[in-house]
């Protein structure tokens, strides 16, 4: 299982995690933050990475990001592909991710 790091995220992203009591930074392992935190969106995340890392395109996947007891939990629709170069290699930069 491939162990990835979020060098960057925009700044929708970093909203998401702050809300959820994530803490953050570009040395931690995807996998890690999965691992520790007790908010399961990341876990489902992770996954959807690692089959983009895979060489997999993954579309639409959804995840809840709200909390259980909201009236109209916040929802999101996430997509991941490959990288490729121009040539349709795979360009995956020592194996490092963003999350957008």
């Amino acid at each position: 299982m491939p162990k990835e790091r979020l060098p960057s995220l925009n700044t929708s992203a970093e909203q998401l995690l702050a809300q959820a009591q994530v803490n953050f930074s570009p040395d931690i392992l995807l996998h890690k933050l999965a691992g520790t935190s007790n908010v399961q969106w990341i876990s489902r995340l992770a996954e959807i990475v690692d089959q983009a890392l895979a060489g997999y395109t993954v579309k639409n996947q959804e995840l809840v990001a709200g909390q259980a007891e909201e009236r109209v939990p916040l929802t999101l629709s996430v997509s991941a592909a490959p990288l490729l170069d121009a040539s349709g290699t795979s360009a995956r930069p020592g194996r490092s991710g963003s999350c957008t």
